[in-house]
């Protein structure tokens, strides 16, 4: 199967065809993907930057996942297990505020100390938390890791090596970033400077 125009970025998983558009700032127009194996199916995610598109179902939907955002009210007899948030912009309220007992965390691969801070301190730290979140938000500008990966390159981290369908962020993003970035440099492991960089350090491979 060949994907060209803007659903040049294509990815499948096992009972799964999902498509998202392609980046402006990428060059290439189209990947040669095999044909997928099943229906596609609504993913939903509570990330609109990271929500698929149905592409070219096969058959008609076999599943549908709930939902439920925010907060779930639990009777007060039931034991939950140990819960843990998903989203790093909700981390801190739901462990000071709701009961979890830690985090599934993107910004912590950048951050790791501040994040420990936010979810296992001395108590809450409201100030902090909100101090970071534009960084969290600009973490999932796009669909993860694209945007983490791009960041530990900037850093100089990671070598700047992206497989596709996955590319780096555009100029203008890594722009808004290296602000970000430079704000917390002395919390970021390792890190000596914080560089934009040019689209053309950027190595993008079909395979390894």
């Amino acid at each position: 199967m060949l994907i060209t125009g803007r659903y040049a970025a294509v990815s499948e998983l096992p009972g799964l065809c999902l498509a998202r558009p392609a980046p402006q700032h990428v060059s290439h127009a189209a990947l040669e993907l095999p044909a997928p194996r099943s229906a596609a199916l609504w993913f939903p995610i509570s990330r609109p930057a990271r929500t698929p598109i149905p592409f070219r179902p096969l058959a008609p939907p076999v599943s549908h996942l709930p939902f439920t955002p925010g907060p779930v009210a639990v009777p007060h007899s039931y034991t939950p297990p140990p819960c843990r948030s998903g989203n790093d912009d909700e981390c801190h309220d739901a462990r000071h505020g709701n009961g979890a007992t830690g985090v599934i965390s993107v910004t912590s691969n950048v951050i790791p100390g501040l994040m420990h801070k936010l979810m296992h301190g001395a108590g809450p730290e409201p100030e902090l938390n909100d101090s970071l979140k534009e960084l969290m938000s600009w973490l999932f500008c796009e669909p993860n890791p694209i945007a983490l990966n791009t960041a530990l390159a900037m850093c100089g981290l990671v070598r700047p090596v992206f497989r596709l369908p996955y590319v780096p962020l555009s100029r203008a993003q890594r722009e808004k970033g290296a602000k970000l970035l430079s704000a917390v440099q002395e919390h970021i492991p390792g890190c000596t400077g914080v560089r934009v960089m040019e689209d053309h350090e950027f190595q993008l491979i079909g395979r390894y």
